[in-house]
């Protein structure tokens, strides 16, 4: 396994009495790209959360355990750095309403980047990361909102993109999409992560067999807490695992 990015151990998450998740270890391998698969509700987006301290916003949310960034303690860090660090892409795009060349300046402008030509020389470096730059290049000043919702998504990644993160976050990134541009999502994610840690949740079993390089399937128990079952190569997980619960949920039993 590579280097460790991430990591929890015990970690427990509780929205005032329920219990979310239930001591969750995992130690998530740097630039690889890691799928959380399960039921609906079993806890993935939550977890995700976790690495920008998004369910901090969630009034009644308390967490037990740990949790790491490159060993340090996520809860420690502060958290406007934090997110520099880690950025986030959603199911539905969210460009901002602003033109194409904003969406992707509008972060290091906020970081205090100032000099016009580094911010345009950053835009295009984002542009060309997402696989968007030979699409937009005539037309940085059309408003983000005006493209398409495959390239919406991919306009969202490279405004992700331009802060400079180490780690990438997507919640379902293609669930809104066609087939086509889906497909061009999954073909940028596996370009990426040669630079970027990324973690994904999805639904799409296929994707995920496709896409990643490490699955962990979460699950949850009678008290609907979500657990992880099982985490390893994807390979591994998709023809060779370990716990019959993960057995049944890859060949369709339930979920």
């Amino acid at each position: 396994m590579n280097n460790i990015k991430l990591e929890t151990r015990d970690y427990c998450l509780n929205y005032g009495k329920f219990r979310a998740l239930d001591h969750i270890t995992i130690a998530i391998p740097e630039k690889q790209v890691t799928a959380l698969i399960g039921p609906s509700g079993c806890g993935k987006s939550t977890f995700l959360r976790t690495f920008n301290r998004m369910n901090d916003l969630i009034p009644g949310v308390r967490v037990e355990g740990s949790a790491k960034m490159d060993g340090q303690d996520i809860f420690a860090m502060d958290v406007v750095q934090l997110r520099q660090q880690v950025g986030m892409v959603f199911q539905k795009p969210n460009p901002f309403p602003k033109s194409i060349f904003d969406n992707v300046a509008y972060g290091p402008r906020v970081n205090g980047m100032k000099d016009p030509r580094m911010i345009k020389e950053l835009v295009e470096k984002s542009l060309r990361g997402a696989a968007l730059w030979d699409e937009v290049k005539d037309d940085l000043n059309k408003s983000g909102l005006a493209l398409s919702g495959g390239q919406q998504q991919r306009l969202c990644i490279a405004r992700c993109m331009a802060v400079q993160p180490t780690v990438i976050l997507m919640d379902e990134p293609a669930a809104s999409l066609d087939p086509i541009a889906t497909l061009r999502i999954e073909e940028l994610i596996r370009r990426l992560v040669e630079d970027f840690t990324i973690v994904i949740v999805t639904h799409n079993l296929q994707q995920a067999g496709r896409i990643s390089d490490y699955t962990a399937f979460f699950y949850t128990d009678e008290s609907r807490s979500g657990h992880l079952v099982e985490f390893d190569l994807t390979d591994i997980i998709f023809t060779r695992p370990k716990d019959k619960r993960t057995e049944d949920y890859i060949s369709g039993r339930f979920g």
